[in-house]
């Protein structure tokens, strides 16, 4: 294999964009931006011509790294977003505080991602891990509150230590860091999988932030600068996804946990800590959807929404049967395109009126067409509804709900999608919708360069809408 072509060189190329970016960006705001772009681009160029090389490993100065299929998705899937964001930041370097730290740390959480997704043991996993937990901590301030850094570090911290905490007992127990035999080992000793299963677990829920460790996301997500809250919430918290993908198919918690026992007389269809997790999605949906019907600002609604969105992908993860876990993945890949085009589309509002307050907004239709359709898009994936993505995610979860009998976890995730019409279609109306303010009278639609990714993932939303397969067989 070309060592050129090969995820340490796309790791390397992109830390070392990362620097010229910030070099560049001290000479040219508009010049490091564009580093930005190619450099993410090149990247997803470069991922994409890897899918052949799937199962190989690749060793890069005492680090290793295995491109398994789930790694390549989720690295993918990163690369697409952080991609189509990076167009926006052409436009943003006048609005943040440090322009050249902000085009430097973005690479860096690039890096970040495809490190930790590829890793081939736990050591490079959680040093890359906590590349993505302080590049996003120092980026988040350079939006609208250093408050939301802190409470985002705070849960991370909490995350990264117990993932970290894990690391080391299995290691101390197995006398190896490498992420597939710790797992095999795990497998097969009731102990060891319960600490892994809970270490482990728990840094993926709090990342991805499910109840009770939502509370960071929407202060995040709300105050991070409007070209980085799309890459929270269509990518940074699918790294959680990843964490508990571990635990419940790659060790799996299935052969840790007996499946047979009971519970009030009745038998269980998976391990009761599987259950747990699928409460804990089930309630997340409910309250995240409760949360963002209250919300007046625009970012922070589809923040909440991002929080119910989340429970539907851990209920797919625990739940553990091929129906289940193919819906959490086309989910995660649903969400992420839907969320990403949406919080662009309110960035896009952003840079042409100043505010994300939906009171003072209205009737911008007449003044931008496109950023209204690209947010209906959106929000009619993000509601589940055809012929979009989110439909097709949504659909093959409530069937594995259905047959697997779990009513009540499906009442909640239903109530999370009739909810859903209630807060996607109220930023619809008002911020598009009704009477235009004076005041935007003059404002113009997006510029065409932040037209680019939004039309491209409102096209990749419905094209696999309609055309789920050439998504699904991939996942299989």
């Amino acid at each position: 294999m070309d060592i050129m072509i090969s995820v340490p060189a796309v790791i390397a190329g992109l830390i070392l964009s990362s620097v010229l970016a910030y070099i560049l960006t001290k000479a040219d705001k508009t010049l490091g931006a564009l580093v930005t772009v190619l450099a993410s681009c090149g990247a997803f160029a470069v991922m994409f011509m890897l899918r052949g090389d799937i199962g190989s490993t690749q060793s890069f100065y005492m680090m290793d790294f295995k491109l398994t299929e789930y790694g390549w998705f989720f690295s993918t899937l990163m690369l697409l977003i952080f991609a189509c964001v990076s167009f926006f930041n052409l436009y943003w370097m006048k609005k943040i505080i440090h322009p050249a730290g902000y085009n430097f740390l973005y690479l860096v959480a690039l890096a970040g991602t495809i490190g930790a997704f590829t890793a081939k043991d736990f050591i490079v996993l959680f040093i890359f891990w906590e590349t993505i937990v302080w590049a996003s901590m120092f980026i988040i301030p350079f939006g609208k509150s250093r408050k939301a850094s802190v409470v985002y570090y705070a849960f991370s911290a909490f995350g990264s230590l117990s993932m970290l905490f894990g690391i080391l007992y299995l290691y101390s127990k197995t006398g190896s860091f490498d992420i597939q035999y710790v797992l095999e080992q795990a497998s097969g000793n009731f102990t060891y999988g319960l600490v892994a299963f809970i270490t482990i677990g728990l840094a993926g829920v709090v990342k991805i932030g499910i109840y009770p460790f939502h509370l960071w996301l929407p202060q995040a997500h709300g105050n991070a600068p409007d070209t980085f809250s799309p890459i929270l919430s269509g990518g940074l918290v699918k790294a959680g996804g990843f964490a508990v993908f571990l635990i419940t198919a790659v060790m799996p918690s299935v052969k840790v946990f007996a499946s047979n026992f009971t519970f009030l007389g009745k038998e269980l269809i998976m391990p009761l800590p599987n259950y747990a997790l699928v409460v804990l999605g089930a309630v997340s949906i409910v309250v995240g959807t409760l949360m963002a019907i209250k919300q007046e600002d625009f970012k922070k609604l589809i923040a909440y929404s991002s929080v119910a969105n989340g429970g539907y992908i851990i209920i797919g993860l625990a739940m553990m049967n091929s129906l289940s876990v193919g819906g959490a993945f086309m989910h995660m890949f649903a969400h992420a395109l839907a969320s990403a085009a949406a919080f662009l589309a309110a960035a896009a509002v952003v840079h042409r009126t100043g505010t994300t307050k939906m009171s003072e907004l209205g009737g911008l239709i007449h003044r931008m067409p496109l950023t209204y359709i690209v947010y209906l898009i959106a929000i009619i994936s993000m509601a589940g509804i055809p012929p979009m993505s989110g439909f097709i995610s949504k659909w093959m979860l409530f069937q594995s709900m259905i047959k697997n009998g779990m009513v009540f976890v499906a009442a909640a995730a239903f109530f999370g999608s009739i909810g859903s019409f209630l807060y996607v279609f109220r930023p619809l109306s008002a911020v598009f919708l009704g009477q235009l303010s004076p005041k935007h009278e003059k404002v113009k639609e997006a510029p065409f360069l932040m037209q680019v990714p939004m039309v491209i993932l409102s096209l990749l939303t419905l094209a696999f809408g309609i055309f789920p397969n050439y998504i699904l067989k991939p996942i299989s």
